[in-house]
């Protein structure tokens, strides 16, 4: 996804959950996907600014996307929601939105399998695995979405047939983190 309209400007932890409440609440009329993509953009940007200035624990990105899951936008559309996430996925280079990204997906597919098999169906494995290599930081950073990954491979396997070279790598590269720690 593109970068939001109006770039927010979050000076305080208060203000990004406000301003995230507001986002996944936005009523948008199914055939309306303009407003709809604006909306998913806005809700990126602010839960890659969670990750990146406010997050204390990973539970901090999960929460921005329970707040999506839950909210109306996402309860209004939640097809064509999950399709643009799963899009994204696949078009982000920068690791906290791909983070953010992920977060999201494994929430939702623990609700909806389907999501998984949508995943494995527009070859998202490789994307998971290419969103912990973009990723950059501490080793804290590295084994939590490490475990994402790991998490990611599992699930895929589950799901579907996946790519055995894949799953393999992602599996190798989240224990790799884990012995990082």
């Amino acid at each position: 996804m593109d970068e939001p309209e109006g770039l927010y400007t979050v000076e305080s932890e208060e203000q990004l959950w406000d301003e995230i409440q507001q986002v996944v609440q936005r009523q948008c009329a199914a055939d309306s996907h303009e407003s709809i993509d604006d909306a998913l953009r806005n809700w990126l940007y602010l839960a890659s600014r969670c990750r990146d200035a406010f997050s204390h624990s990973e539970d901090d990105v999960a929460l921005c996307s329970e707040k999506l899951l839950a909210g109306t936008l996402f309860q209004s559309n939640p097809d064509y929601v999950r399709i643009q996430i799963i899009y994204s996925l696949l078009q982000e280079d920068d690791g906290a939105p791909l983070y953010a990204i992920a977060t999201f997906l494994l929430l939702d597919g623990r609700n909806d399998e389907d999501t998984y098999r949508k995943m494995v169906g527009e070859n998202c494995g490789y994307s998971i695995y290419e969103a912990d290599l973009a990723i950059e930081g501490d080793r804290e950073v590295l084994v939590r979405e490490g475990l994402l990954a790991s998490e990611y491979a599992f699930l895929f396997s589950y799901v579907d047939d996946w790519c055995a070279a894949s799953f393999t790598k992602l599996s190798v590269y989240g224990l790799r983190c884990i012995e990082c720690s």
